[in-house]
């Protein structure tokens, strides 16, 4: 059985061929899959699939999302630029100190995929401008957390359990680097943030595939996010821990600013 999994105008589809047809399902929540009756020709190559699911869903096309592509098979230019690394490890005590909430799941009421858990909305901008993300989860102990990464994983993130997640911010942005220390760089984008356009996010990693060592949009005179980070600070974010996140190594090292006409750079969710 072979599987591929496609972004099709920003709608992930998993292909899969079982030695006599193709069969395309649609991920949806717990790690589920939605069955889809599509014709597509037994014979048909890798590269022709991709084709023919761009004639299929053509209409969806967008600015946002102008192109049929594999998962699995990042563009050259995507391999050669930051690692988006999506913070969602916090427990959200400000949204429900209780824990029986998970800010993480509710759904975002605004951005350009309200409707959709929050962790769903950011990594979905997120990914619409980089080739690979890592979500770092903290450990899987009930429901709302397996829950969580079924639908991360679903949107096509990578997952990463960082077991010092109580530990804070900090430690969950080291755990990811050391996931990803070969990569020329990172986005540091959080899970609580659905509002981000992917054109602010590109122009960040941009100014670090220019050569920046940090940079970060900015709106209005406020530093938003995501942040970006060179390799060259790996070793820096990688000794993080607390709940100060890289904020030492930005005082060490003020990001290039990218300014941007996008208030989602500043919007967080914090309480219900």
């Amino acid at each position: 059985m072979k599987t591929i999994r496609f972004d099709v105008f920003g709608l992930r589809l998993d292909a899969e061929h079982d030695g006599a047809r193709w069969r395309l399902y649609e991920p949806v929540e717990h790690g589920r899959r939605s069955p889809l009756d599509l014709p597509i020709p037994a014979a048909m190559s890798d590269e022709d699939l991709a084709a023919h699911l761009a004639d299929l869903y053509q209409d969806a096309a967008s600015p946002l999302h102008p192109e049929v592509r594999r998962l699995d098979s990042p563009r050259a230019e995507d391999r050669a630029g930051p690692v988006g690394l999506l913070l969602a490890a916090g427990r959200g005590v400000r949204y429900d100190a209780s824990g029986r909430t998970l800010k993480l799941l509710e759904p975002a009421s605004f951005g350009p995929h309200a409707g959709s858990a929050l962790a769903v909305a950011a990594a979905r901008n997120l990914l619409a401008a980089v080739g690979a993300v890592i979500a770092v989860v903290r450990p899987a102990t009930d429901e709302n957390q397996l829950r969580l990464r079924s639908l991360l994983a679903a949107e096509g993130c990578e997952l990463v359990e960082c077991e010092a997640a109580d530990q804070g911010m900090g430690a969950s942005l080291a755990c990811g680097v050391a996931a990803s220390r070969d990569a020329c760089g990172w986005l540091v984008a959080l899970a609580d943030m659905p509002a981000i356009l992917p054109t602010s996010i590109a122009a960040v990693a941009q100014a670090i595939n220019a050569g920046a060592l940090c940079a970060a949009p900015c709106h209005a005179g406020r530093r938003g996010h995501p942040v970006g980070f060179a390799a060259a600070l790996g070793a820096e974010l990688m000794a993080l821990t607390g709940e100060a996140g890289a904020r030492e190594v930005l005082a060490r090292h003020p990001p290039q600013s990218i300014e941007v006409k996008d208030a989602g750079v500043l919007l967080d969710v914090d309480t219900p």
